[in-house]
């Protein structure tokens, strides 16, 4: 290694954002263009903007708050825009604990009928 001592990584640079956690169907050739970051903001004013690629997937959903949402294909790539504080201005109004997390679900040819399989799941920044 010529004499060189390996640089020590710096603290920014050691802190990295979560991604979302993945199921074995999203591992069999999926991508996940946006939001990389695993924990989502309820407090954001702004949308949300869900983009993946699920080859093969006949249909792919997010749900939140009990509320399924139908993303968009369009030439292999599958995306909506979501309010996410729209969507848990209920959930934190009645201070359920049920739904703390945003799943995303693709159906398949081969599912069963009305069967989806979960790809990924975000969590939720904690509210103070």
């Amino acid at each position: 290694m010529n004499g060189q001592v390996p640089e020590e990584p710096s603290p920014e640079s050691s802190a990295r954002i979560p991604f979302p956690q993945q199921f074995s169907r999203f591992e069999q050739g999926c991508f996940l263009y946006e939001p990389q970051n695993g924990v989502l903001s309820r407090e954001s004013s702004q949308s949300t903007r869900f983009s993946l690629s699920v080859p093969s997937a006949e249909q792919v959903d997010l749900l939140v708050a009990g509320r399924w949402i139908t993303l968009r294909e369009s030439a292999g790539l599958w995306s909506a825009q979501v309010s996410l504080s729209d969507l848990t201005s209920s959930l934190l109004s009645t201070n359920s604990l049920q739904q703390q997390s945003l799943g995303v679900f693709a159906h398949f040819a081969e599912n069963k009928k009305g069967q989806s399989s979960q790809l990924l799941e975000f969590s939720f920044e904690p509210t103070l």
